[in-house]
This record gives C-alpha cells, structure tokens and sequence, in this order.
C-alpha cells in the first residue's frame, strides 16, 4: 500500500463497504473530497464532510498509518492544528488530546482494486498498462493525449520564460537560441547550443548581410575550421576572417570533438546543418515578426526553404568536394523544427502576450502534420494506440516518458479510467 493510491481512493471515492464510519463510529458522507495539495501542508484542502450531524469544512492530512502523524511531527505544526479529518489506511495507535476524527479507509477499500494497481505498477510490459488499453474509449483514450500535449507545452514554456528574463525580453535572441538547439536535433544538440552560448544573437546581426562573414564566424565558432583535414581556398578564406573577427569581438570556438558524423547520412552532417542554419542567420531579418504572421502551415514550412552558399553544394564537409547536389533542407527536417521549436514558440507567445489565438494556432497546425515516427510511436502503434497526427504523437511521446516510464499511473487520465473501472 502507499499514500498515492489512498489519495486516488479518496479523490474518487473508491470504497466497497458502507456506510462509511470513523474508528469511534461516527458516519461519514463525503460531500466533496477536497483538492489535493503539491506543497507543504494537509493533503487535501478545501474538503466538506459530514460527521455524525455535522458538516465540516477544511483540510484533511493522510497517511499510511496513524503513528506517521507523530513521526512526521505534525503535533507541532500549526499548519496542521484545523484539520477536519485523519485519513489513514491503518490506525496503529491512538493520538492523545486531538480534535479530529479519524477515518480508517483499510476496512473500506475494494481489495480488487489495490490487487489491479499492483499488477500494473509491477508488470514488466512497455506501458504498465498495455494489457488493459483496449478497454478504453477512444474519447477518454485521445482526451488524457490532448492533456499531455498540453502539459508538456506548458513545462516548455516554463523553462523558455526563464530564459526570456535572461535575455531581457529579447524574443527573437531566444528564438535563435532554440532554433539552434533543434538545428542540432538530438546527436548534435549540445555543440549547437554551446555554439550559441558564444556567438550571441546581436553579434550576429551586425554581419548578417555578410554571408561569407557569418559562415566564418559559425564554422569558426564550431571549431570544425581549425580541425578540417583537409583545406581548399575557400577554407583558408573562411579561417582567416573568422581569425580577424574571433580577435575584434574576443571570441573562442568550442571543442571540434563534441560534432558527431558516425553512422549519419551526409545530408544530416553538422557541417551541412551549419551551413543551413548560416542561411537562416542571413535571411533571419524579421523571422520572429514573419513566424507570427503565418498563418498555414505551407507558410511555416517556407520559413525554412533555406539555401546553403554555392561552396556547400559542392562538399559535405570542409575541404573535401563531393558531386554538385543541392543541400535543402527536407521535410521531415523542417517539420521536426516546427514540432520541437516553431509551434511551441509560437503557443509560449499567446500565453505571455496573453493573445490565445496564437496558442490555438499553434495546437491546430500540429493537427495538420503527420505524426512523427520512430521506435516509441511504432510501439505505440502496435499497442493499439495510433496517432492520427503530429498533435497525438508529441502527447505520446510525452505520455510514455513521463508516466508509462515512471509508473506514474495514479496520476495518468488513462490510467485512472482503467482503474476506475
């Protein structure tokens, strides 16, 4: 037994046996649960329950046995000297000089449904819950995806406000930030965002009409200039300049070693993400003021027909040629820029700007993308669970790392439905 289930029990009133009575043999009616408390202090507020003839109005604490009272030391917290009930699975002992009733919920709990959430919580399936997902609706099914959904764009946010403070309300510094942290996708997402970390957004601006200038500074930046292998006159050209203007504005490149080429198809290596993301920098002009006034996700998609420099076309990496094809950037590529960055950006403006518009914006142009795939979608799929669009497939992805993966079922909408039922 644990306190999560007895929050849940009581939350939903789960009990088998009635009427409901305390230890002394008081009825109980429980006319409102109360909301359960994140923070320091009673577990429950705001609860109405009956006792005996009297209706009570206040907080309620629960524990697994009534003795935690003591150990936990609430006899001497004021916090917890108005409470209107003790809830406990067990009550091992009785408390001296408290005016509370106790009600003890292991002579009214359904065992069943204890036995259930066991099975599910120690199951060594995918999901904990994987046996029981056909038992769903779809509505409930696809309602707690939405939640997640939701959920996970508001951690998101959360974080990116944070560091809005830090750049002084510099939205489009921001934007920059992240989009070069997507840029980098997984595998090359840390040098991206050291990357950024140095080559501040403003220093940027100033060459952005300069794109030889801005290739020398990225690839100067990245360190993968100084460590080319082999060099052509467009390398040397490219490491001097980033040398006289690494000297005018104080500047270090990152490690060379953190870049990862093995096992990556060559139109995803770091030097062509760098090159693309030299493009975004030189057409970035108005880019945070052009993503607000989209309005269709053909029109987020242009956001990103980006075109590397002539020299690119000709090489994958530094100093190398390679026959002429042209490096745009793909599909898939700029749709997981618009999931992981553009759209989320987009939905943390409407919530600061207090513009909800732009939020619903946001969810709608993630229901008109495909869903993503990948080895948790697949097995979602074959779970039963497919998702209709790239809305489903972020809740699922955030679903199954945040509570499939941490057993957190108590706490799950779909989870609480198969219990609940």
């Amino acid at each position: 037994m644990n306190e999560a289930f007895l929050f849940f029990a009581w939350k939903f009133r789960l009990f088998s046996n009635f009427p409901l009575h305390t230890i002394s043999g008081e009825t109980i009616e429980i006319v409102k649960p109360g909301e359960l408390n994140t923070d320091a202090g009673p577990d429950f507020f705001n609860a109405r329950v009956k006792i005996g003839d009297t209706l009570w109005a206040g907080n309620i604490e629960m524990h697994l046995k009534a003795s935690d009272w003591l150990k936990h030391g609430h006899q001497k917290n004021n916090a917890y000297h108005n409470i209107i009930l003790h809830v406990v699975y067990e009550a091992d002992i009785t408390i001296p000089d408290m005016n509370f009733s106790v009600f003890e919920l292991r002579h009214f709990l359904d065992k069943g449904l204890w036995d259930k959430y066991r099975k599910m919580h120690d199951n060594e399936s995918w999901i904990p819950c994987a046996a029981h997902l056909g038992d769903v609706d779809p509505i409930t099914l696809f309602s707690a995806i939405d939640r997640m959904l939701l959920e996970k764009l508001e951690i998101k946010t959360a974080a990116w406000k944070a560091r809005l403070q830090m750049q002084t309300g510099n939205w489009e510094a921001l934007l920059y930030q992240q989009l070069a942290s997507n840029f980098g996708f997984k595998i090359n997402s840390t040098p991206f965002q050291l990357l950024t970390q140095d080559l501040p957004y403003h220093l940027l601006m100033r060459y952005r009409e300069n794109t030889f200038a801005i290739e020398a500074l990225v690839f100067g930046q990245s360190g993968l200039l100084q460590l080319a292998k082999e060099k052509d006159a467009y390398t040397d050209a490219l490491l001097k300049e980033y040398k006289h203007l690494a000297r005018k504005h104080h500047l270090k490149p990152i490690d060379a070693h953190l870049w990862k080429f093995l096992r990556m198809r060559p139109m995803n290596f770091p030097s062509i993400r760098l090159a693309q993301f030299a493009d975004l920098i030189v057409q970035s002009n108005h880019l945070f003021s052009r993503m607000l006034h989209c309005n269709t996700l053909l029109e987020f998609e242009n956001l990103f027909d980006l075109h590397v420099s002539d020299y690119w076309n000709a090489h994958f990496v530094l100093g190398k040629k390679s026959k002429n094809i042209i490096k745009k950037m793909g599909i898939n590529s700029i749709h997981n820029i618009l999931i992981n960055s553009i759209l989320p950006f987009v939905f943390f403006y409407g919530k600061q700007k207090n513009e909800e518009h732009y939020c619903h914006l946001a969810l709608d142009i993630l229901k008109e993308m495909p869903a993503e795939k990948n080895q948790v979608i697949n097995k979602w799929v074959q779970a039963g669970v497919k998702p209709e669009n790239a809305h489903d497939s972020q809740g699922l992805l955030f679903l199954k790392e945040n509570f499939c993966f941490q057993k957190k079922c108590l706490s799950c909408g779909i989870g609480k439905n198969i219990l609940r039922n």
